[in-house]
């Protein structure tokens, strides 16, 4: 399954949550990726090299490198 998502597909998923530590805010932003889709945005990615890709806990994880830029 390819990735064929949108802008507004992505702006959707993404959920925003404001974490208040210390003297500083951060902000965290999570997206529920949908089988191959994480993989299919890192190798559509010219400048990202996937190394491994996952499966646990009910999440989609990946190990990605930055690709030589010479290759």
């Amino acid at each position: 399954m390819a990735f064929s998502g949108n802008c507004a597909t992505v702006e959707i998923a993404l959920a925003e949550v404001l974490w208040t530590k210390q003297r500083y805010d951060s902000y965290q932003f999570y997206h529920v990726f949908k089988e191959d889709e994480l993989k299919a945005l890192i190798t559509m990615t010219p400048s990202l090299r996937l190394v491994h890709l996952a499966y646990e806990h009910a999440n989609w994880w990946a190990i990605a490198e930055k690709a030589d830029s010479f290759s």
